[in-house]
């Protein structure tokens, strides 16, 4: 897996997206989630459409975004 074939358009806040759910635990996805400067939203279908997310075992695929800093400044 390559991950930048799933690199985020610039005017995107996701830095890549549409990452196939199959290539969560690969260890190119764990080794940057291991950084804790980053964060992942799964996508696919909702069990209910009034929810705004989706729950890792109903995606089908998944994003990721850098983590905002929380910092007083």
């Amino acid at each position: 897996m390559n991950i930048l074939n799933y690199t985020s358009p610039k005017n995107e806040s996701s830095l890549f997206k549409n990452i196939p759910i199959e290539y969560r635990e690969s260890a190119e996805i764990l080794s940057l989630l291991a950084s804790g400067s980053y964060r992942i939203r799964y996508r696919g279908p909702r069990e209910d459409w009034l929810r705004l997310y989706t729950l890792k075992e109903n995606a089908n695929a998944f994003s990721i975004y850098p983590r905002k800093s929380r910092g007083w400044c």
